[in-house]
């Protein structure tokens, strides 16, 4: 009893010091302190688990620069347990110089790879942070359109990048509500619904702005509460849970960031939001937990089992042929094998990476987890790691491939004439690239326009009779957008100009025609004057083109 007492007096004297920092590393150390009973009448010793290692997640990430990213540290104990000690560690980064950190924030500083650093008790624990030369190319936003009057809502802002990752970014961009008197929106993208209405809502950061989107805000009154159905994972798995919000005129809303959530068997369970599309239950030990979300009244639950099996490997599906062109990309699972030869889906708890992220990334964002996208040709090796165990998957880079084919607009051109179409292909990575000379062209209608696949007049449209034709060009199975020529007859008509539009002739006067075709229609052209000086007029035209 005396050793405890010691131990109570020391821990209320390092509570009362100033320094927190110290704080922060002596509780772990008292809560793994060995307690010796050394009463007389007995020679027994309890001992308690002790911190053996330090998990960071997300355990490989890539930022842009000026972006964020939130980390959480879990500690590993000697009995098998977990506990999150992300408010307990001192957090570092590597190199400020690349990314800095307030906390477990970290902010993308200039291009380059470091750790983000989670210490307490000497005991470190790391992850990989890559900054990206990115730049921020759209913003999406997604969320459930519907709310209750008096309810709140978390809006979800996805940030596009130019190197093709999606970032959840709704606590950087500036919110906007077209009606503050219908919802309004704190600067991490809480919507409040105040009154009945629909309110236009958009969101910008560093000069992107999102496509305005709608949130309609109901009077109707909340009736239930779901959060899925009962389920069961192993110690040291998570399971993720959101809330659903049923009103009494049949509409819906995600509610999960509204809710109160409660776990009923805290030593079978950590628990916390994961950003913020879903609320993460982790388990920790062998038990069973009821968990539970209530907002004004209602209630919704579901049971967790955390059962004592373990994970014997995890394996990566959806590679399909091995391969994901250059500027796409390509979702992918990891399932886990359990010790009962069970599996079960861990896609979005385990830590995402590839071996080189010049040749592809691998995303460990919430909703798109696994997903794998093509930077450069080249082949690369991804891997899914949780709580030890990993699973590996070889993937290869192709060149980019053709999306678009663009002929242009609309035109109009006379009988007799020709205008010259260009056709420009999209790839996968963003370039383009003139493909006249590759596609197939064709008219709907050849009575009226042709177009030519000869090399040399590639995409070369003739007018052949008044009227209307459908043309188009395609390459590789991609088709391009249809344009309209429309062919008119010449104009007839009398001029004493040297000059007239339509064809190279020479008459004694020295007429000139200009831009002239293989063929042509000359009964239009007539001339006033000498009748001897245009004797023989249509056997000396000359084309000059």
């Amino acid at each position: 009893m005396k050793k405890i007492l010691l131990i109570f007096l020391t821990l209320l004297t390092v509570i009362g010091c100033s320094d927190n920092k110290k704080r922060q590393q002596f509780l772990p150390s008292v809560l793994s302190t060995i307690i010796e009973d050394d009463s007389s009448s007995s020679n027994s010793t309890r001992t308690e688990a002790t911190l053996t290692a330090i998990t960071v997640q997300p355990g490989n990430s890539v930022i842009a620069s000026g972006t964020t990213q939130s980390y959480t540290a879990t500690g590993v104990y000697s009995d098998g347990s977990y506990q999150d000690l992300t408010s307990v560690v001192t957090w570092s980064t590597g190199s400020n110089s690349i990314a800095s950190n307030s906390g477990q924030i970290v902010t993308g500083v200039s291009a380059g790879t470091t750790t983000v650093i989670a210490t307490v008790n000497s005991l470190s624990g790391e992850a990989s942070v890559t900054v990206s030369s990115a730049t921020l190319d759209s913003i999406r936003l997604e969320w459930v359109s519907t709310m209750g009057v008096g309810s709140t809502m978390q809006l979800v802002a996805l940030g596009v990048f130019s190197d093709g990752s999606i970032r959840d970014i709704s606590d950087q961009v500036t919110w906007s509500s077209g009606s503050t008197g219908i919802a309004t929106i704190n600067s991490t993208g809480l919507a409040t619904a105040v009154s009945s209405g629909t309110s236009s809502v958009t969101a910008s950061l560093g000069g992107v702005t999102s496509s305005a989107k709608n949130l309609v805000v109901t009077s109707s009154a909340l009736t239930s509460i779901s959060i899925g159905a009962d389920a069961t994972i192993p110690v040291g798995a998570s399971n993720y849970y959101t809330a659903t919000a049923t009103y009494a005129d049949g509409s819906t809303q995600d509610v999960t960031n509204s809710v109160t959530w409660s776990s009923s068997n805290t030593s079978a369970t950590n628990s916390g939001m994961n950003g913020t599309l879903n609320y993460q239950v982790q388990g920790t030990s062998a038990g069973t937990s009821t968990i539970s979300a209530s907002l004004n009244g209602i209630t919704g639950s579901a049971n967790l089992t955390v059962s004592s099996l373990s994970i014997v490997s995890i394996t990566i599906t959806g590679t399909g042929d091995g391969t994901v062109a250059k500027g796409t990309t390509r979702p992918l699972t990891a399932t886990a094998t359990l010790s009962d030869g069970s599996t079960m889906d861990v896609t979005s708890q385990v830590s995402w990476v590839t071996n080189n992220t010049s040749t592809a990334t691998a995303s460990n964002a919430t909703g798109m987890n696994g997903t794998i996208y093509g930077v450069n040709e080249g082949s690369v090796t991804v891997t899914a790691s949780m709580n030890g165990i990993s699973g590996t998957a070889n993937l290869t880079v192709t060149a980019a491939t053709l999306v678009s084919i663009n002929i242009g607009s609309d035109f109009n051109i006379t009988k007799g004439t020709s205008n010259g179409l260009v056709a420009t292909g999209t790839y996968s990575d963003g370039t383009t690239q003139d493909i006249t000379s590759l596609v197939t062209w064709a008219s709907a209608n050849t009575s009226a326009a042709t177009v030519s696949n000869s090399d040399g007049t590639n995409g070369t449209a003739y007018g052949v009779s008044a009227g209307t034709a459908s043309i188009s060009a395609s390459y590789n199975g991609v088709t391009s957008n249809s344009v309209t020529a429309t062919v008119s007859n010449p104009t007839t008509g009398s001029t004493s100009s040297s000059t007239v539009s339509g064809y190279d002739v020479t008459v004694p006067s020295t007429m000139t025609v200009n831009n002239p075709g293989p063929s042509g229609d000359f009964s239009g052209i007539t001339y006033q004057g000498n009748p001897s000086e245009v004797a023989g007029f249509v056997s000396t035209v000359e084309y000059t083109g």
